[in-house]
């Protein structure tokens, strides 16, 4: 099925963690398979670990399309 991967930051203060909790509910709610990482450091960025792991996600997919 789809999925999706999401990168949350611990000092990101323009999206607050209630709401990327409930972007979690509302995609599970239709069958998509959330993946998340955290970043402890980072704000509203994308993180370098957070980039990585994108890409591997993106691989991921590739590989199974």
């Amino acid at each position: 099925g789809p999925s999706a991967f999401l990168e949350h930051n611990r000092r990101d203060h323009v999206i607050s963690w209630r709401d990327r909790a409930e972007a979690d509910t509302q995609l599970q709610a239709v069958g998509v398979a959330v993946d998340v990482l955290f970043d402890e450091t980072a704000g509203h960025t994308i993180s370098i670990a957070g980039a990585a792991k994108a890409e591997q996600f993106i691989a991921q997919l590739l590989k199974t399309a």
